[in-house]
């Protein structure tokens, strides 16, 4: 085999080799966003346990008090936000999960 007749199987497998790299870089690009969308869905659903414990232990406060009305309206507002921020977070699963 001469040296021309060598030159286009060269070539072809240089190009070859830069085609493996490139999707393996995309590969690992895109192994980046998967771990990051993981790890922002698992710090959401921490969060999520977290407002619902927090929300039942406002609604078991409400229920032992109520004959302290405005101990239990302070509890109610505070049982509000955590109601939203448990709306809010349950949204942004729905979203990182779809």
């Amino acid at each position: 085999m001469t040296q021309d007749e060598c030159r286009p199987s060269a070539y072809k497998h240089r190009s070859e080799e830069a085609d493996v790299d490139t999707k393996l870089s995309r590969l690992c690009e895109q192994d980046k966003v998967v771990q990051a969308l993981e790890q922002k869905l698992q710090q959401l659903h921490k969060e999520k346990y977290t407002l619902e414990q927090a929300l039942l232990s406002a609604s078991q406060e409400i229920e032992m008090n109520t004959d302290n009305p405005a101990a239990v309206q302070n509890v109610v507002i505070q049982r509000d936000e955590l109601q939203n921020g448990l709306l809010s977070t349950c949204r942004e699963v729905s979203r990182a999960t779809t």
